[in-house]
């Protein structure tokens, strides 16, 4: 995805893009799926207490921090999508919007760890069809929005 910078230049966000997506998601399927497991097979579980409760804080921050940046840009009422609408100019607001797209991106990203946590620990029952699903679906749909839709 193109975007216009304040310079004026444009430069790749390399995490709405096709080259990044689908390699990134095939290794988690694969990893949660088939690798991981075979790998904690015959090894025990890994004890992650506290990089869990420092990864479940540090979502909890950044959520909040993304969904204060949502109130403000979308001038407080995060459920009139009217107001979220954002076409592809050099307006504050496009600049505003691209920049929390990129950290809605990043954070989403960060989230696949968590199914990566629960392999390490061997909680397998954890990793269901729905959970994987979930996290590959949510990426897979922002890339689309991100790239294709744009407020157009």
């Amino acid at each position: 995805m193109d975007t216009v910078t304040e310079n004026g230049y444009v430069k790749q966000f390399w995490m709405f893009s096709w080259w990044y997506m689908i390699p990134a998601l095939s290794f988690y399927v694969a990893f949660v799926l088939k690798i991981g497991p075979r790998l904690m097979k015959s090894r025990p579980a890994f004890q992650v207490k506290t990089l869990l409760i420092i990864y479940n804080i540090t979502q909890i921050i950044l959520c909040a921090y993304v969904m204060e940046r949502m109130r403000t840009f979308c001038q407080g009422d995060l459920f009139d999508f009217a107001n979220c609408r954002v076409h592809d100019d050099m307006s504050r607001k496009s600049f505003d919007y691209y920049d929390i797209s990129t950290y809605v991106s990043m954070l989403k990203n960060f989230e696949l760890f968590d199914t990566v946590l629960f392999v390490l620990r061997k909680k397998q029952n954890q990793v269901t069809p729905l959970h994987v699903f979930h996290h590959t679906s949510v990426l897979v749909l922002m890339l689309l929005y991100f790239r294709y839709y744009r407020g157009k």
